[in-house]
């Protein structure tokens, strides 16, 4: 995952990737395997969302030489560190969490992250903490489903979760529920 930024509204950007040699600056990005004495470095389709603590989580899929994964990084200083060339970065990611492809997150008001992705023609999700650094147990929710969904958080308490139908591409939306029940005992 790689980042160009602009201090200036956009007039002008850095590093100007426009000319030789080309190259942003590296966020996040795993090594993968040597083929042919060429590194291989992975970190994709990233999504990045500022947690309502000020973090920002930065979520992409890993291609590995077995699947796609799940793997999260966090900033508290907006990337300031490039990862550089040839290392896997930044420090502190959490890497190759689950099977997953085409990551998507959103926030409840409350501090409860959802993150959305596909695997084996099925989009699920998950909920994680507050600072999404804790997954919990995954939920299928549209199987047979075509890849590249996402949610968005509607209200305090509800979000809508979007993905293809797998053959023929048709839209399937979900609205979900945060459910906050307490079951107190009676005193």
């Amino acid at each position: 995952v790689g980042m160009i930024r602009s201090t200036d509204g956009g007039k002008t950007w850095s590093p100007n990737v426009t000319g030789a040699p080309y190259i942003p600056q590296y966020v996040m990005r795993q090594y993968v395997t040597t083929v042919d004495g060429v590194k291989k470095y992975t970190d994709q389709m990233p999504v990045a969302l500022q947690l309502n603590n000020g973090t920002i989580a930065l979520a992409a899929e890993s291609q590995l030489t077995n699947g796609y994964k799940f793997s999260i990084c966090y900033t508290d200083d907006y990337f300031a560190t490039d990862v550089g060339m040839e290392k896997t970065g930044p420090v502190g990611r959490k890497t190759n969490l689950f099977n997953a492809a085409g990551p998507y997150l959103a926030q409840f008001d409350s501090g409860e992250v959802i993150l959305t992705y596909h695997w084996t023609k099925t989009f699920r999700y998950r909920l994680a903490n507050c600072t999404a650094t804790t997954f919990f147990d995954e939920k299928t929710l549209f199987s047979e489903s075509g890849m590249w969904g996402s949610v968005e958080k509607l209200t305090s308490h509800s979000a809508v979760i979007v993905a293809p139908t797998k053959e023929d591409y048709k839209i399937q939306l979900a609205r979900v529920y945060l459910n906050h029940t307490l079951n107190a005992q009676k005193m």
